[in-house]
């Protein structure tokens, strides 16, 4: 058997086995991010999904890694589209921020811990950004 064969016959088996078992991942679930994006995010890395009135929260936790110093990333989705993100990041200075990236462009950071805030504790700081208050 050549080897053309046997790497088709090798591929076709696991293109079977997968949409048996239904074991094929989605990498790159937040919205924007595409296949081989530096903040790709792997199915182990879903935290949770929630809703908060008409808004689908998918929530996310990246491991900090190098210049890459993003906690959580909450994917906001409207109706299906992306609406905004909510990410937990550590400042240069080690403070925590939560910073809100709205549709329009605008970052703004909704607040501050002075350590590593609890995901219960953010989780609902984002709920409360979401219903409005400030």
């Amino acid at each position: 058997m050549s080897r053309t064969a046997i790497s088709a016959l090798f591929l076709l088996g696991c293109l079977v086995n997968a949409s048996l078992t239904g074991c094929v991942k989605r990498v790159y679930e937040a919205p924007g991010l595409t296949p081989g994006s530096a903040l790709t995010v792997g199915s182990e890395m879903r935290v949770e999904t929630f809703r908060v009135e008409q808004w689908e929260v998918r929530v996310f936790r990246i491991p900090i890694t190098g210049s890459n110093k993003r906690r959580y990333q909450f994917a906001v989705l409207k109706h299906g589209i992306p609406d905004h993100d909510i990410m937990l990041e550590q400042m240069e200075d080690g403070v925590w921020a939560l910073i809100e990236n709205r549709p329009d462009g605008i970052s703004i950071t909704r607040k501050t811990y002075p350590q590593e805030p609890a995901y219960p504790t953010v989780r609902a700081e984002v709920i409360r950004i979401l219903r409005g208050g400030s």
